[in-house]
């Protein structure tokens, strides 16, 4: 690496974390301290993305630099050597060495915005608010939870779009400022339905969405470990999803999942007298319908089911979309159109025209080694990982494999969480290759104790090496899941 290059990477490596960790300082610096604050030699896993945030941080922290660089230069050279070519010498060796102690600046950088940040969210969130008060949508569907929120938001959308002007939020836009965006942007006096996913971290977070956008449906998918780390408890988690319920309008439609343990016991305290119906995956008897034929198509890579309430015919669905979830979010889907007075028929036709999600069990087909491909590496939760291995196990006559290095953000629950899920991978896969991390040792351990074999546990120190060794590593015939991708914040 040339010598200029290597303060630009430590700097560029300092932001990168700040970003990664959306600039909460306190655990910026508790990512610097597990990672340390030299950059590392691979490239990074994910892109330095160039916000006006991320610039204004990065320019005001180099001044900052520059700044100390300069008054260290001053005392060493005296005022009156100010200007001397050693003084420059001195000043440009000072700031170089400093890059390697970017974060310092960029904190400083950070606090100093703060205002200036805050004042912009305001304008840009009242801005907001305006436009709402002016063409507000008459149905705001609200979806909150700790996993399955990007597949329900985008099944619910597809579902509605069919036959009213629907809005939904893309990708992974799920905070105030974010959808504030997207409000001030795309919303117009055509919408009829805005679709939005919400982002939880802390208490607070969804009730603050809700005071922009109250949903007049509310749909809880789902409470677990994700975000422990921050959430702390079972109880947090579920005070802080059931906001979208708790500040949905008096007369919203609450839409609940029957097969989630802590969505059914949080219910009584939250939901109140708003309507509920319940929509089930797994056959259970609070759903508002009942799950017939089940049959998952290896060859076509498609599942196909059919839903029956009672005194109705059965409506018969195929989708592309993979995981015995999905009858989830289809059921969902089906409730809400019900609710908007909608033909069924709608429901499996959207399904239908709906593609795998990108990175939430996405399959792919190499047809010259007959190998199969699951990409998975969006998923980062308990109950999303237990429904890719199951849905591996549905292939039969195939070697299975697992590449993953664990989940994040479990907090104390990180050693229970992964050795339970080194035990249900034992029962999914042949092979496991696992990369290492904090968390590995627990998959490993869960491996051993469901009885997989330790030959036939692979260890890799980094997601490259890991994935240049799969090629020659894979025989025809392979099934293949990539499960989760392991942010460089973490150690």
């Amino acid at each position: 690496m040339k010598f200029w290059r290597a303060p630009y990477r430590a700097i560029q490596y300092h932001l990168y974390l700040l970003q990664l960790e959306n600039y909460e300082l306190s655990r910026f610096w508790q990512a610097l301290s597990g990672k340390g604050v030299l950059p590392p030699r691979a490239p990074f896993r994910k892109r330095l993305i160039i916000t006006p945030k991320l610039a204004a941080v990065g320019i005001l922290g180099i001044i900052l630099q520059a700044g100390f660089a300069a008054l260290v230069a001053v005392i060493f050279a005296g005022w009156q050597g100010w200007g001397s070519a050693a003084a420059e010498i001195f000043f440009i060796v000072v700031f170089t060495l400093l890059s390697w102690e970017y974060a310092i600046f960029a904190t400083g950088a950070v606090g100093l915005i703060i205002p200036w940040d805050r004042f912009i969210k305001f304008i840009i969130v009242n801005q907001a608010r305006r436009r709402l008060a002016r063409v507000k949508p008459p149905i705001i569907v609200g979806i909150a939870g700790s996993y399955g929120k990007t597949t329900m938001k985008e099944v619910i959308g597809t579902v509605l779009k069919g036959t009213r002007q629907v809005l939904v939020t893309p990708e992974n836009i799920n905070t105030p400022l974010g959808i504030a965006r997207l409000i001030n942007r795309r919303l117009s006096a055509n919408t009829e339905v805005l679709v939005a996913e919400m982002g939880e971290y802390y208490r607070g977070d969804i009730a603050e969405i809700c005071k922009l956008t109250p949903p007049t449906v509310a749909v809880i998918t789902g409470i677990n470990e994700a975000h422990r780390e921050r959430l702390r408890s079972a109880a947090a988690a579920a005070e802080t999803i059931f906001e979208a319920v708790e500040q949905s309008t008096p007369d919203a439609l609450v839409v609940l999942n029957a097969d989630d343990e802590l969505v059914r016991q949080a219910t009584p305290r939250w939901v109140k007298d708003r309507r509920v119906v319940w929509y089930s995956a797994y056959h259970h008897p609070l759903a508002a319908y009942q799950v017939g034929e089940w049959r998952f198509d290896p060859a076509a890579l498609t599942q196909h089911f059919t839903l029956q309430k009672e005194g109705e015919a059965p409506l018969s669905f195929t989708t592309k979309l993979l995981g015995r979830y999905v009858i989830g979010n289809a059921m969902a889907g089906l409730i809400i159109a019900e609710q908007l007075g909608l033909p069924r028929s709608i429901v499996p036709a959207a399904l239908a025209a709906l593609p795998p999600l990108p990175h939430r069990l996405e399959p792919r087909y190499n047809a010259a080694m007959d190998i199969v491909v699951i990409d998975d590496t969006y998923n980062g939760n308990p109950a999303g990982a237990r429904e890719a291995f199951n849905l591996l196990q549905e292939f039969s006559g195939r070697r299975k494999l697992i590449i993953t290095p664990g989940l994040v953000e479990m907090g104390s629950e990180t050693e229970r969480v992964h050795s339970q899920l080194g035990e249900a991978m034992a029962r999914a896969a042949d092979e496991v290759l696992l990369i290492k991390n904090s968390v590995t040792p627990f998959l490993a351990e869960g491996l051993r104790r469901a009885g997989h074999l330790a030959t036939n546990i692979h260890w890799f120190n980094s997601a490259p090496e890991a994935h240049a060794a799969i090629v020659p590593f894979l025989k025809r015939g392979d099934v293949i899941l990539f499960q989760n991708d392991w942010p460089d914040n973490y150690a």
